[in-house]
């Protein structure tokens, strides 16, 4: 990137920073005004400034260029923005982080992809500052969201790669948890605050401190039509009602432990716990449906899928439970891995994927809780085509498993790879991944080779 496009990056991510707490900071244009002394001007004027200045590359192998804005703010910020551009061409700029390698350089090579039958759609290199590093990637409706270590989050057109918005969402070094995607919204717990991303108004649309939780959420939270749920730090359940986030009630499992994550909808709330116990309760009241106890604790987050609830569980076994009922569909056959389990499954068509530390990944049929496949070393599942998951397995291999046979089918190289998202609900299967320094590619996956 020239010096022209850094230092136009840099100016409106520095205006962006300048007060992220205030409650009159719902973007990155409400603090431009102040940092340049101008009147504020209007979000689709600062997007317009954010789009000029950012690298991509087309589909078609065009040269990466910076594209050129159309609309200013105001005329002392015009001046300002041509002065760098003229002045800056060629020239990297301070404190903007050059890419490790250019951004046409591919993270996966092509011929590699063309050969296992993957479609490269495009790659573009994320403003990444120096000192600043990638550190998660989500899907959610029609965008890719990355998020910094920073607390940067930029959204992105999934089909294209295009930029569409940029924000800072909290202050630099605060715990930020993935987002709750519900109503077209990104909904994050950041300690105790809730914030909520409108992708449509390209801003932050509320952040709001949840009193009486402990000080933070201690696990996923869930929302239906009326109530948020939040785990707390405290080991309680709380249920606020959503005209005006005020406490509707709490709940705390029998045994006293805490709860660690919930799923909901509109007539029954779930919950887990430290204690090994999964509860279901009324949506709108602390009134018991059923109760299954598991002989270790819960710390991962429990899944729906429709009717069914998948726990993984620290006694090393997967439970899959009638969500009206709470019935145990797999008595005397639950996955068991041999190990205690930390981390969510994930749902796919036939098979959840299931991560267990140093025995890798392995895929369980839904339908009897059999072992499909394991790969050792295996990380996540990326994507899913037909019967095959596309699985990243560590130190750095793009993997094609057959869930019908079990059987590997290719391995590539994809050494550079060190972010990456699940994406198993598409029904276009299409896989995002990324390096620390924000090299970002989308390729889609095919049924062939």
């Amino acid at each position: 990137m020239g010096d022209g496009g850094s230092r136009c990056w840099t100016i409106w991510r520095t205006a962006c920073r300048a007060n992220p707490t205030s409650s009159s900071w719902p973007t990155g244009s409400a603090t431009i005004s102040s940092a340049f002394g101008v009147s504020r001007p209007s979000r689709r004027s600062t997007m317009s400034i954010w789009r000029s200045t950012w690298i991509w590359a087309s589909r078609s192998g065009k040269k990466t260029a910076v594209q050129t804005g159309k609309r200013m703010m105001h005329r002392t910020i015009l001046v300002i923005i041509v002065g760098v551009f003229v002045a800056g061409a060629g020239v990297h700029a301070a404190g903007a982080k050059v890419p490790a390698r250019a951004a046409s350089e591919p993270l996966v090579s092509r011929p590699l992809l063309r050969s296992a039958g993957l479609q490269w759609n495009w790659e573009i290199q994320l403003p990444i500052r120096s000192g600043e590093t990638l550190d998660r990637l989500f899907v959610f409706g029609d965008a890719v969201y990355a998020l910094t270590d920073t607390n940067f989050l930029l959204s992105l057109d999934r089909a294209t790669g295009r930029a569409r918005f940029g924000l800072t969402l909290a202050e630099v070094g605060l715990p930020v948890a993935d987002p709750l995607f519900y109503e077209d919204k990104l909904w994050f717990m950041v300690g105790g605050r809730l914030i909520c991303v409108d992708p449509e108004q390209r801003q932050v649309v509320r952040r709001m401190t949840l009193k009486g939780i402990g000080g933070s959420a201690a696990g996923p939270i869930a929302r239906n039509t009326d109530y948020l749920y939040v785990p707390g730090a405290d080991g309680l359940l709380h249920v606020f009602w959503v005209d005006g986030y005020i406490e509707a009630f709490s709940v705390r499992p029998d045994n006293k432990t805490a709860v660690t994550s919930v799923v909901a909808d509109n007539d029954l709330a779930v919950f887990a716990s430290a204690g090994g116990n999964v509860i279901s309760i009324a949506a709108d009241r602390n009134q018991k449906r059923w109760q299954f106890d598991l002989l270790g604790g819960v710390t991962a987050p429990i899944v729906r899928d429709g009717r069914w609830l998948y726990v993984s569980g620290r006694d090393a076994k997967v439970y899959k439970l009638d969500v009206e009922r709470g019935r145990n569909v797999w008595l005397g056959r639950e996955f068991y891995a041999g190990m205690a389990l930390k981390w969510a499954p994930v749902v796919g068509r036939e098979v959840i994927y299931q991560f267990a530390d140093r025995q890798g990944l392995h895929a369980v049929r839904k339908e009897s809780g059999q072992k499909a496949w394991t790969l050792e070393n295996g990380l996540a599942v990326l994507a899913e085509a037909g019967s095959r998951a596309y699985v990243f397995q560590d130190p750095g291999l793009l993997v094609a498993m057959d869930n019908g046979t079990g059987r590997k089918i290719w391995s590539l190289n994809a050494a550079d790879v060190t972010r990456y998202v699940v994406n198993v609900a598409d029904a276009e299967p299409r896989i995002y991944l990324a390096d620390d320094t924000g090299r970002l590619m989308s390729i889609t996956a095919g049924a062939t080779p």
